[in-house]
């Protein structure tokens, strides 16, 4: 029927192939090479995206998203090793420095986040001195342990010890966004604090030299002129950001701080420090008097500037800590989580976690509540700190499966502390009826209250 309506034409054979034009023929020949360059960028975008949906359902499902973002590096690598693909060797390599870049970007976010508020004096000491004595006193009951179990001396029980007593900020603040406003602001306070005292702890014991009374005095002296040091760079790095007229300035001021923080590190200094000061500084520049020093450093747009710094470094963060999860589950091996010593010193390390933590908070605050003796999650740091220990100087304690176990423990057992933290925390089992909650926005935060209750009256409620 079709060829009775369309009569085909007459055309004349060819007996020669038809020829592609030139651009065709180089497109084809350069597809390999283009499908190679185009290939990282595809795999990063697409891990990206997917990981980004797991921290969502994460939250959807009440599961903590480090178990997701493990998981999932897991599963690519059992179908990596399924499918006969060689594994990059390159992997195990990128986890340091990826955990060296989220370690500066966690105390770069952490220090942002702390605002000095007046008739804290009272709050700070006490969260300053549970982060402390929380840190000194979790360490030296696993190095006398370790030092039992492994013989090992003073300084690597000490230093082996001291990633798993690190309260992880990240976690912690957000767990805590529906307790109450004094609760809440201690547990900002005490993590963060934990955060800092530990990497600075960290970074004296991890030189390998003799513990001692001269060893102490010249960290003390090396950590005053850190101080003054990151004070001064600090200073002139706001001064120069507020002198800017470029377009672009906040790239140029993360790689300078990146950049004096990488200096310091292959110099053996505290150069966490430097980000301590700096997030500071910014976070509490309102504090100034008017006139000198307040007009040299805030200028009109400082604080859309403070905001937008701060989600570029929230996000960044975010990244940074996605893949590192991501690439310490793709390193992990199966066979690490089946170790039983990975279990003994797992539940050994929670075990020291919580006890040390209820005599901490009987002594800080005169009281240990559930919603506060369960809210000590380990996280990020921890890994970040364990994979900085030497291999030849790291004990059995800090095994991926131990760490693993202590970092996924601490964060399932926050469902203890209460069903507003644990919904906070996204630990609650799907089986357990939600609450009636709805959120509301206190000062930029999210928060739950019931449901039922009256409308509050405070003015920080107020829309």
């Amino acid at each position: 029927m079709f060829a009775r309506q369309y009569p085909q034409r007459n055309l004349p054979r060819t007996t020669t192939k038809t020829k592609l034009p030139t651009q065709s023929v180089f497109c084809l020949i350069h597809a390999e090479v283009l499908l190679d360059s185009s290939l990282p960028i595809i795999v990063a975008s697409s891990l990206v995206l997917v990981l980004y949906l797991l921290d969502m359902l994460s939250g959807r499902w009440k599961i903590p998203s480090v178990l997701f973002l493990v998981a999932s590096g897991v599963l690519v690598r059992v179908a990596l090793q399924a499918s006969d693909i060689a594994i990059p060797e390159s992997a195990e390599g990128l986890l340091p420095t990826l955990g060296l870049i989220g370690l500066a970007l966690v105390v770069l976010e952490g220090s942002l986040e702390l605002r000095w508020r007046p008739g804290q004096g009272v709050l700070l000491g006490r969260s300053t001195l549970s982060a402390l004595l929380g840190i000194v006193v979790f360490d030296l009951v696993m190095a006398v342990i370790l030092r039992w179990t492994d013989d090992l001396s003073w300084r690597v029980a000490l230093l082996n010890a001291l990633p798993l007593a690190i309260i992880s900020s990240a976690i912690a603040i957000p767990s805590a966004a529906a307790l109450g406003e004094r609760d809440r602001d201690f547990v900002a306070l005490e993590s963060s604090t934990s955060d800092i005292l530990g990497v600075l702890a960290f970074n004296a014991l991890v030189l390998p030299i003799p513990l001692g009374l001269a060893t102490l005095w010249n960290l003390s002296l090396y950590a005053t002129l850190t101080v003054i040091l990151s004070a001064i760079i600090a200073l002139t790095l706001l001064w120069l950001l507020g002198q800017t007229t470029h377009k672009v300035k906040f790239v140029p001021l993360l790689a300078a701080l990146l950049l004096c923080f990488s200096l310091g590190k292959f110099f053996h200094l505290s150069s966490l420090v430097l980000l301590l000061v700096f997030g500071l500084y910014l976070a509490n520049i309102s504090l100034l008097p008017h006139g000198g020093m307040r007009s040299l450093l805030v200028y009109a747009h400082f604080p859309a500037d403070l905001h937008l710094l701060e989600t570029i470094v929230k996000e960044t963060t975010f990244l940074a800590r996605t893949f590192f999860f991501f690439l310490f589950g793709f390193t992990l091996h199966l066979s690490d989580l089946l170790d039983a010593w990975s279990w003994f010193w797992g539940l050994s390390a929670l075990g020291a976690i919580y006890l040390s933590r209820w005599g901490v908070l009987r002594l800080c605050l005169g009281r240990a509540p559930r919603s506060l003796l369960f809210l000590a999650p380990r996280g990020l740091i921890t890994i970040l700190l364990a994979t900085g220990i030497a291999a030849d100087e790291q004990a059995r304690i800090l095994a991926p499966g131990a760490l693993l176990i202590v970092i996924l423990g601490t964060s399932f057992l926050q469902i203890l502390a209460g069903r507003k933290v644990a919904e906070m925390a996204g630990v609650v089992p799907p089986f357990l009826e939600p609450t009636r909650l709805r959120r509301i926005e206190i000062t930029g935060s999210r928060h739950l209250v019931d449901r039922d209750a009256p409308p509050p009256t405070d003015r920080r409620f107020q829309q």
